[in-house]
């Protein structure tokens, strides 16, 4: 017997450049062997999680598919699969199961959205069977949000699931004007446009995605969109961890018609809402930001007094990396934010796909601004593109937006999560 034969679809299982494989589990094999050849990897021997994308046959398995041994991940170009498998106790040979067809990232249908949204009685089906599934990175737009690792809860989740054209669900709140009425103007930052509900700034796309959209009008006035969760009550509770979690593709415009682009996914204390003028103090965990189209990522943490302070404002704790594999604006990545109080320090940390490239602890912020920021009753998070602006204008060392920056070109927002352990 062909000892593969497992692993391929039969022609009707691939139509239009798409793999029908739905599952993957895992099977008797002689040895690990067999999965993990010399730089031709299809599972990682010995890893805690092998995450399989994009897989079209046994050739892409073997031939395309990369680890990342640090988050014990394997990835690969080709057709969709949305599975992750966990290795069992016994060496195994992972088999395909055939499945509804997923749509590929930048050729949504409504039916590549709604294959996807069987992921989750997938993975119900895949547990049954004994194989642990985790989230995975770069899934294909309109993926569901992923279910919680073992351990922890979903509090809250949004995929965004709507119709084309509609506003986000009641689940969130939108902010519109140039700033809190009561508030600092322009949103305390100096950007310029003027938020809106317009569905030429905002709405869902009918394949699984929110779309943030500035617009630039023939007078050179700017619009786009901001909302925020109706919910303030994000937090980690005492001896816990949150997990705050977004799949995003930034906007995908030139660097030279990009100057004042500033999309942001983050968190801020709520006492905020009670009091305008509360910041820094109440917190702020930026999970994501980028400005003028570059390939980074940044993650900061505003705290304390401004200006300086523990957290040297106005600028705050911040660090920043290039988005792995693909850049930030070509392609979806997973931001994540964790507020850790399980040690005897408390810290927090951000990653993107997985790869933590920050961390403050406790120690490192005076003990009063530790307190103030995380000692209320939580956070509530928000999404925006802004245009112009400090952050921008520092980068860029200019003045932004300028004549030559390009409106229509949205953010993209596959799914929103908060996870409690």
């Amino acid at each position: 017997m062909d000892s593969f034969a497992p692993y391929r679809s039969s022609p009707t299982a691939q139509t239009a450049g798409r793999t029908a494989f739905r599952r993957i589990l895992i099977e008797d094999a002689a040895n690990s062997d067999e999965i993990t050849r010399s730089n031709r990897t299809f599972c990682l021997s010995g890893a805690t999680t092998c995450d399989i994308r994009r897989l079209t046959s046994r050739e892409s398995a073997l031939k395309n598919v990369r680890v990342d041994r640090d988050r014990h991940l394997c990835t690969g170009p080709g057709a969709e699969i949305a599975g992750a498998v966990r290795r069992s106790p016994a060496p195994g040979r992972i088999r395909l199961e055939e499945g509804p067809r997923m749509a590929l990232p930048g050729r949504h249908t409504n039916e590549g959205a709604r294959a996807s949204r069987r992921r989750g009685r997938v993975a119900a089906a895949a547990l049954a069977a004994g194989i642990g599934l985790t989230g995975l990175v770069n899934a294909p737009a309109g993926a569901d949000v992923p279910p919680p690792d073992e351990g922890w809860t979903l509090s809250f989740g949004d995929d965004f699931t709507g119709e084309a054209g509609a506003p986000p669900g009641q689940d969130w709140k939108i902010d519109t004007g140039h700033g809190y009425p009561g508030g600092p103007d322009n949103w305390g930052t100096g950007e310029i446009q003027n938020y809106t509900a317009d569905p030429a700034n905002l709405g869902q796309d009918g394949n699984g995605n929110l779309v943030i959209t500035p617009q630039k009008d023939d007078a050179g006035n700017w619009t786009s969109s901001r909302i925020e969760t109706q919910r303030g009550d994000f937090k980690a509770e005492e001896g816990g961890v949150m997990r705050i979690e977004g799949r995003i593709q930034m906007p995908d415009v030139a660097a030279d018609k990009a100057l004042g682009y500033w999309p942001a996914f983050w968190a801020l204390g709520s006492p905020y809402r009670e009091d305008l003028w509360s910041w820094p103090g109440i917190g702020e965990y930026d999970i994501m930001e980028n400005v003028n189209a570059e390939n980074r990522v940044y993650g900061v943490l505003h705290c304390d007094v401004s200006p300086g302070g523990s957290c040297l404002e106005t600028d705050g704790l911040v660090n920043s990396r290039e988005c792995p594999d693909s850049t930030c604006q070509e392609a979806f990545h997973t931001y994540r934010f964790e507020w850790d109080r399980s040690g005897e320090v408390e810290e927090l940390r951000w990653y993107v796909d997985g790869q933590q490239y920050h961390s403050v602890q406790e120690t490192d912020v005076n003990p009063t601004a530790w307190t103030n920021m995380t000692s209320h009753e939580g956070y509530f998070v928000l999404l925006n593109v802004a245009i112009g602006g400090q952050f921008p204008d520092k980068n860029s060392g200019i003045t932004t937006p300028t004549e030559a920056t390009e409106g229509g070109h949205p953010m993209l927002v596959d799914y929103i999560a908060v996870y409690n352990k």
